[in-house]
C-alpha cells in the first residue's frame, strides 16, 4: 500500500550521524536516549576494509507490535500522518515494547522513567514539512516520501519480522561487496576485526528481570497450590501463606516498572496485549482464591479459579511470545504449566505423576541446552538445577518410603527458579546492531 515513509540508500550514506543531530536538535533529546541511530560496520573505518552505515529511527509500522503490545495504551496512531505516537503520562515503563520491537525504536529513559521513541516529526508533517533528519542528510541517503510498503523487508540491519514498516531501502546489495580481510594490507589481523563492532547489548539481562522470574514462579506455586484444595482439603490450611505469597507477586510484578505508582494502568489494553491479559488473570485468580480460602471454602470456587489460573499461566507464557529464543523446541523446561503442575504433584502426594514430571523436565532442559554452548558459570548453575532441583529429588522418591520432605520440596523450588532465571537469558530481540553485527560476521568467512 502507498504511504508516506522513510527512504534509505545504504549507498548514499557516509555513517556522519547528521541525522541524529537534527533529531537531538528538533525534539530535545537528551543524550544518551538516541531516536534515532546511525548503526554499522568498521565503526573504526579501518580503510579498505569497507564500511556500511545503516540510519534507523522509528518506522512507523502499519501493523506496529508496539502498540499491541503495549499493556498501558500509551500507544496511538495519528490517524492524518499515520505516525505511532507515545504519551509519557500513560507509559508505565515496563519496557515491554522494547521487547516487542524489533527496530529498537521505543527507549527506556531511566532519568525519567518512561519509554521515548521517534515521532517522525508529526508536527512538521502536519505543517506540510519532511521530518528533521531527512532534511538535514547531505548526501541524501535518508530521504521521505510516498513509498509502496510490504509486510516485511530483506535489508542489511533490518528485522525481516512483518509488521509493515514504512520504509524502504536501495541499494542494500552494496553490502555483498565488502572487501575480505587482508591483514597485510590493513594491519588489522582477523581477531582485531572482531571487536570492530557495535557493540550490541541484550534488552532482557536475567538480573534485572529476577523480580519477574520470581514472579512467574509465584504464579506456578499458586495455581498447582489452589489446584489441590478440591481433592486433598488444604483449603482451611496456609491461608495466611497463600495471601502473602499473593501480595509479594504483586509487588514484585511492579519493581521493574518505571512509574510503579501507574501499575493500575497495566490492564488498559486487555484487548491486545499479552501483558495486559497475563496482570488482568493474576488479579482475578488471587482475588477470587483468597476470598474462597477466608470466606466460602467452596469446591465450584475453587474450579472456578484453577481455570482463570490456567488460564493466568497460558498468558505467562504468551507474554514472551514477542522474543525470540536462543533454543529451538516449543516447549521448555521453565514453562510454568508445567511448574505448576510439578506443585499439584507434591500437594497431592502424587509421586509417581512427580517422577513423570520431573523427567519431562530433564529431557526438555537437555533438550533446550543442546541448541548452544554455555559459559563455566552458566554449566555450573545448570548443574546445580539437575542436581538440586531433579536428581535428588528423584533419588528421594525412589529410595524412600516416604513422602517427599519439605528439603525436597526447598531443592525442587531452588531448581525451578534458576530455570526460570535462565530462561530469561536465553530471550532475544532483534535490533539494527544486533542484525548488522550478525551480517558481518557470516559476510566476513
Amino acid at each position: 500500500m502507498q504511504y508516506n515513509g522513510f527512504i534509505f540508500d545504504y549507498a548514499r550514506c557516509v555513517g556522519c550521524h547528521a541525522c541524529v543531530v537534527a533529531c537531538y536538535n528538533e525534539n530535545g533529546v537528551q543524550p544518551p536516549v538516541l531516536w534515532r541511530q546511525v548503526v554499522g560496520v568498521n565503526p573504526e573505518k579501518v580503510p579498505l576494509y569497507g564500511f556500511v552505515s545503516l540510519s534507523m529511527a522509528c518506522n512507523h509500522c502499519t501493523d506496529a507490535p508496539c502498540l499491541k503490545a503495549c499493556p498501558a495504551s500509551a500507544y496511538y496512531r495519528d490517524q492524518e500522518t499515520g505516525a505511532i505516537l507515545h504519551s509519557n503520562k500513560r507509559c508505565i515503563g515496563c519496557k515491554y515494547c522494547t521487547w516487542a520491537c524489533p527496530f529498537d525504536a521505543p527507549k527506556y529513559n531511566p532519568l525519567r522513567g518512561v519509554v521515548e521513541k521517534c515521532t517522525m516529526c508529526n508536527e512538521r508533517l502536519k505543517s506540510g514539512e519532511i521530518p528533521a533528519c531527512t532534511e538535514a542528510c547531505p548526501t541524501g541517503a535518508l530521504s521521505f516520501g510516498s513509498i509502496e510498503t510490504a509486510a516485511s523487508i530483506q535489508a542489511p540491519g533490518i528485522s525481516a519480522k512483518p509488521f509493515s514498516p514504512r520504509i524502504v531501502t536501495k541499494n542494500e546489495d552494496i553490502v555483498n561487496h565488502i572487501p575480505h580481510i587482508d591483514e597485510q594490507v590493513t594491519g588489522y589481523s582477523p581477531l582485531q576485526h572482531t571487536g570492530m563492532k557495535h557493540f550490541a547489548p541484550s534488552k532482557i539481562n536475567p538480573i534485572h528481570e529476577l523480580p519477574l522470574a520470581i514472579f512467574t514462579l509465584i504464579c506456578s506455586l499458586m495455581v498447582g497450590w489452589v489446584g489441590s484444595m478440591p481433592w486433598v482439603g488444604i483449603a482451611s490450611r496456609g491461608i495466611t501463606l497463600f495471601i502473602l505469597l499473593g501480595i509479594v507477586g504483586a509487588l514484585l510484578s511492579t519493581f521493574h516498572l518505571g512509574k510503579p505508582f501507574r501499575a493500575l494502568r497495566s490492564v488498559a489494553n486487555v484487548k491486545s496485549s499479552w501483558l495486559s491479559r497475563e496482570i488482568l488473570l493474576f488479579t482475578l485468580f488471587f482475588s477470587l482464591s483468597a476470598l474462597n480460602l477466608i470466606f466460602f471454602n467452596l469446591i465450584v470456587l475453587s474450579v472456578i479459579a484453577v481455570i482463570l489460573g490456567l488460564l493466568l499461566l497460558v498468558a505467562v507464557e504468551m507474554v514472551y511470545s514477542v522474543t525470540d529464543k536462543k533454543y529451538k523446541i516449543h516447549v521448555h523446561s521453565a514453562n510454568v504449566v508445567i511448574t505448576a503442575l510439578t506443585i499439584f504433584s507434591i500437594f497431592n502426594s502424587f509421586e509417581r505423576l512427580l517422577v513423570l514430571v520431573l523427567v519431562l523436565k530433564a529431557a526438555l532442559y537437555i533438550l533446550r541446552h543442546a541448541n548452544y554452548s554455555v559459559s563455566s558459570l552458566e554449566f555450573i548453575f545448570s548443574f546445580i538445577r539437575v542436581f538440586l532441583g531433579i536428581l535428588i529429588p528423584l533419588g528421594s522418591i525412589f529410595f524412600s518410603n516416604q513422602h517427599i520432605s519439605m528439603l525436597m520440596i526447598l531443592f525442587i523450588l531452588i531448581g525451578e527458579l534458576i530455570d526460570r532465571i535462565e530462561f530469561y537469558g536465553e530471550q532475544q530481540v532483534d535490533t539494527p546492531r544486533l542484525l548488522a553485527n550478525n551480517f558481518w560476521d557470516k559476510s566476513s568467512v
